[in-house]
């Protein structure tokens, strides 16, 4: 191109280039083996199209696409990429960008690569289940294409294929390890899912305790029983109670069946009456029993209380006496004065007007019918002259003096003879 600026003419060159529009882009795929199988199989993306091409771009899932080493590259002139092997993560739409300075045009495809089954897993709400529930359980499976799947218990397989099983109703017979088959037909892969527990139980109801001992009544030092729990449905743990407290085995007397269904007490004592519960359960439910414990004891800790001054009523003033005793049932009193003469029967001694013959030892003897032991206490009392007390009579609860216990004790088991008496003295 010349031109004329002033009197000067001046001369410049530049290059035209034509293009021709790109058009018709299209991506051709080629691999082997058809289909594709992760791991295994390789493949071609061929970008073609028509018109004057200066770049192609490729793109898969709308991301650029770059080369990995060894395993994804691309032709020298871009046209090509080849993936050698594929992967699942190589699956999805790619497209492929041609252009030149005037025109661009754009070519997809869809890869799709078989894989799996990666992963078969089994899920369910809940491991326990009652007999007569509806449990559903589910099987999934990462896999292209999706699995098909087959059930299994205890390792056999079962008639059931798909995602879900169920158990309607549950039955305790159903209980087991349910685990899932995968299986895909492109790859020829099997995958087994870990097993999921299913327990079926009966629920628990009816719980009782019955108690045998030997002998009949119990009595404490003497006897030995046994208490055992027992209710129907499936039983998975039992606890034992007594007056509301857990009750624990004590070391040679008070013992536990291996299966906790049995607690044995030998020697029966005093402390071991009471409320017991045995309370049964499963993870589905629960029942309680209970029974009480009788043990009969006694009489022990004999004691006479009264009123006035000092082991001392005056003449003509009330004598008023009372025995007490610890016992199971309650025991009887019979009042004795100076060890020969019965003057009473019943809890209380009481005379209105005392004489100086009623001066002496007063002795409150208590038996208690069932264990056949006997025990007593005594008093000594003085009757004083009108005026001696200051006009208190009867006895002060803090001024009973010379109390001797003695105990009447029974023959001894198997020796026929007399245990030493045992006196105490306050």
């Amino acid at each position: 191109m010349t031109m004329i600026i002033g009197q000067v003419e001046k001369e410049w060159k530049t290059t035209l280039r034509v293009f021709e529009r790109v058009s018709d882009a299209a991506i051709t795929i080629a691999g082997s083996p058809d289909p594709l199988i992760a791991g295994k199989s390789s493949v071609s993306l061929t970008c073609e199209a028509k018109g004057s091409i200066t770049t192609r771009k490729w793109m898969q899932n709308g991301e650029t696409l770059s080369p990995e080493t060894d395993r994804i590259t691309f032709s020298d002139d871009n046209r090509t990429v080849s993936i050698s092997p594929v992967q699942k993560e190589d699956r999805g739409e790619y497209k492929c960008q041609v252009s030149n300075p005037i025109s661009i045009a754009e070519g997809s495809g869809t890869l799709i690569v078989n894989y799996g089954p990666d992963s078969a897993v089994v899920t369910v709400k809940s491991e326990y289940y009652s007999s007569g529930d509806n449990v559903t359980l589910n099987c999934s499976s990462e896999s292209s294409p999706a699995a098909q799947l087959q059930w299994a218990l205890n390792g056999t397989l079962l008639d059931e294929k798909g995602p879900e099983l169920r158990l309607d109703p549950a039955l305790t017979s159903k209980s087991g390890g349910y685990s899932c088959w995968a299986y895909n037909s492109k790859t020829q892969r099997y995958k087994l899912s870990s097993p999921a527990s299913i327990t079926v139980l009966e629920k628990v109801s009816g719980a009782a305790i019955t108690i045998a001992g030997s002998p009949d009544p119990l009595i404490a030092g003497k006897s030995s029983v046994s208490l055992t729990c027992e209710a129907k449905g499936s039983i998975t743990t039992r606890k034992w109670m007594k007056n509301g407290e857990t009750l624990s085995p004590e070391s040679g007397r008070i013992t536990f069946s291996d299966d906790n269904r049995t607690v044995s007490i030998s020697s029966v004592q005093k402390e071991d009456r009471g409320e017991y519960k045995c309370q049964v359960s499963n993870p589905v439910s629960n029942a309680e029993g209970s029974e009480t414990l009788i043990v009969n004891y006694g009489p022990e800790k004999v004691e006479i209380k009264g009123e006035g001054h000092e082991g001392a009523v005056e003449f003509g003033q009330k004598i008023h006496l009372s025995c007490s005793a610890e016992s199971v049932p309650d025991c009887t009193y019979t009042w004795t004065l100076n060890g020969t003469d019965e003057i009473g029967t019943g809890a209380s001694f009481i005379k209105e007007n005392s004489v100086y013959e009623d001066s002496g030892n007063y002795t409150c003897t208590a038996f208690n019918n069932i264990t056949k032991e006997t025990n007593k206490t005594d008093l000594e009392l003085s009757v004083k002259a009108p005026g001696s007390l200051g006009g208190q009579g009867g006895l002060s609860d803090g001024a009973i003096a010379g109390i001797v216990i003695g105990v009447l004790v029974l023959p001894a088991a198997g020796g026929g003879g007399l245990r030493p008496k045992i006196q105490q003295h306050t």
